[in-house]
C-alpha cells in the first residue's frame, strides 16, 4: 500500500476510534483520557490585547482537558478589562481556541511618558499601541462625554472620524481638532450634523472663504467663525 493512502487509513481509523470513544463515554469520559489534555491554546481576536493576557486568565489546571465545561473559562476571559466577549471552542485532539471579541479603542491618551488606549466610556484599555497601531484622535485624559461623541462618529460617520486628530472638553462641550480647523460639538451631537458640516466645507471651499471653526452644537446649523484678520 501506498504512504499517502497508509496514512488517509491511519487517520480514518483515528478519527473512528475518537468518534467510538466519545459515543461510549461522553464528554464526561473523555475528560479523563490523557489524549485530550490540553497540550496548545489558540487565541483569536486579541490583536490589542494580545495572547498572554487571555492564556494567563484561563488559569488551566495541569490536567484540563479541551473537553472541561468551557462556561467558566469564558466568563474568566470575559473578565479582563478589553474584552467583552469570548467563546472556547476546541480541536482534538489537545487544543483550545479561545475567540475573543475586544473592546474597540477610540482615542489615545497621552500619558506622561507613552500613550494609551481609551475606550467609548472613557476607560483606558490595558492595549499597547505598538502591537496594532491605529490612527486614532490624541485625548488629553481619559473622558466619557469625549469617548462617546468619538464612538459616534466612527461608526456613523467614518469619513470625518479619520479626519479628527485631537480632542478634549471645553466646559460642557467637545472640541475636535482638525488638520486646519476647529469643530465645536456637544456630547450629544448627532453624526447627521457633521456630515452637514462637510457639506458646509466644500462649500466655503468652492468660494474659497477663510475660516477656523465651526459649530455644530445647534440642532440644524453649521455656525461658520471666520478666520480674524
Amino acid at each position: 500500500m501506498a504512504r499517502p493512502a497508509l496514512r488517509r487509513l491511519l487517520a480514518a481509523v483515528g478519527v473512528l476510534g475518537v468518534g467510538a470513544l466519545l459515543w461510549w463515554g461522553g464528554p464526561a469520559g473523555a475528560r479523563r483520557l490523557p489524549l485530550f489534555r490540553v497540550r496548545q491554546v489558540e487565541v483569536r481576536g486579541a490583536a490589542f490585547l494580545g495572547a498572554s493576557p487571555v492564556v494567563r486568565a484561563l488559569a488551566l489546571r495541569r490536567d484540563a482537558s479541551i473537553f472541561d465545561p468551557a462556561a467558566p473559562l469564558v466568563a474568566r476571559v470575559e473578565r479582563l478589562t478589553g474584552v467583552r466577549g469570548a467563546r472556547v471552542g476546541r480541536r482534538l485532539p489537545g487544543t483550545l481556541v479561545v475567540t475573543v471579541d475586544e473592546v474597540p479603542p477610540v482615542a489615545l491618551v497621552a500619558g506622561p511618558t507613552a500613550l494609551a488606549m481609551m475606550d467609548a466610556r472613557g476607560r483606558l484599555l490595558p492595549y499597547d499601541p505598538a502591537r496594532a497601531p491605529a490612527d486614532l484622535p490624541v485625548v488629553p485624559a481619559g473622558d466619557a462625554a469625549v469617548g462617546r461623541l468619538l464612538a459616534r462618529l466612527r461608526d456613523a460617520a467614518p469619513d470625518f472620524f479619520a479626519r479628527v486628530q485631537g480632542a478634549r472638553r471645553v466646559g460642557d462641550d467637545v472640541a475636535l481638532d482638525l488638520e486646519r480647523v476647529r469643530v465645536l460639538a456637544r456630547p450629544g451631537t448627532a453624526a447627521e450634523a457633521f456630515r452637514q458640516l462637510q457639506y458646509v466645507e466644500r462649500d466655503l471651499g468652492r468660494r474659497g472663504r477663510a475660516y477656523e471653526e465651526l459649530d455644530v452644537r445647534f440642532a440644524g446649523q453649521v455656525v461658520v467663525r471666520r478666520t480674524r484678520g
